[in-house]
Formats: structure tokens, C-alpha cells, sequence
């Protein structure tokens, strides 16, 4: 797409546009023709660390870690 800017005696071609937005096609708000990841991706996934479904690339917790071990809180191997 080209733009042309009359300014004055001036004129300003402009073949392309710097278009921001979510780069990483596993975001719910990708966005398949920006250029330049803004930060704004959402990734829904286990956030914990110590889950077995740990998500590295997740940065929403969708509650759906899974964390194997005793939940019995007055168990002696409660973890």
C-alpha cells in the first residue's frame, strides 16, 4: 500500500506502515499481519512453575495446572 502526503511544496511517498501488534500465533489476539510484537499477546495456560503442565510461554493462568502429590493438609506428606 502506498501513501502520498502533500505538505506544502512537499511530497512524502510512503510505501509501508509499522504495524504493531501480537506476533506469536498461539495468542488468543493474534494479530497476522503486524511486523513488530507489541507485548500485548495473551497466552492462556498453567502458570506454575512446579506444575507437570507447566506453560513457559503462558501468561494467564486458566486454572487448569496440574500439581500431583497429597492435598491432605494433615498428611504427613502433604506437599
Amino acid at each position: 500500500m502506498s501513501v502520498m502526503v502533500l505538505m506544502g511544496s512537499f511530497v512524502f511517498l510512503s510505501t509501508s506502515f509499522k504495524r504493531e501488534g501480537c506476533t506469536n500465533a498461539r495468542a488468543e489476539n493474534y494479530v497476522s499481519k503486524a511486523k513488530t510484537d507489541d507485548g500485548s499477546c495473551i497466552i492462556k495456560g498453567c502458570t506454575n512453575t512446579v506444575a507437570a503442565n507447566y506453560d513457559p510461554e503462558a501468561n494467564q493462568d486458566d486454572g487448569s495446572c496440574i500439581i500431583y502429590g497429597c492435598t491432605d493438609t494433615d498428611a504427613l506428606n502433604y506437599n
